[in-house]
């Protein structure tokens, strides 16, 4: 993850998202046996360096954001989730529409996003916002 951020030229900060294009998103509707049979994304390591960051939010274009199936504990159900949102408490979005943002070389941008309320919820769908 370091070396990804350091070739985008990119340095994560507390208070930033980070947002994460896999190239996954582009099975979402279009083939989702593939889109639904593994993914690929970020592990246990990569989590703990972003929220080492002091990151709010990490997204990604897949159905996870980690890598599907898991690599690091095969006892442990999904490691990142239960470290971004139990152990660090960095929320975490998924299924995210970035390719344009990639293909126009956007690297940094104000991030906005717009939750729907629901009371007593763990999660609810959100309203991703660029501004560039």
């Amino acid at each position: 993850m370091k070396r990804v951020c350091e070739t985008s030229d990119v340095a994560p900060q507390a208070g930033d998202a980070v947002l994460l294009k896999t190239g996954w998103g582009r099975y979402f509707m279009t083939d989702n046996a593939t889109y639904l049979e593994g993914e690929p994304g970020i592990d246990e390591s990569a989590a703990k360096w972003l929220t080492a960051q002091g990151v709010v939010a990490i997204g990604a274009d897949n159905m996870a954001l980690e890598v599907l199936p898991g690599t690091n504990h095969p006892e442990i159900m999904m490691p990142v989730h239960q470290h971004c949102l139990v152990e660090a408490g960095v929320h975490i979005i998924e299924n995210m529409v970035l390719a344009d943002l990639a293909r126009d070389g956007v690297t940094s941008f104000c991030f906005v996003v717009l939750p729907v309320k629901f009371k007593g919820a763990t999660g609810c769908p959100v309203r991703p916002v660029a501004i560039l």
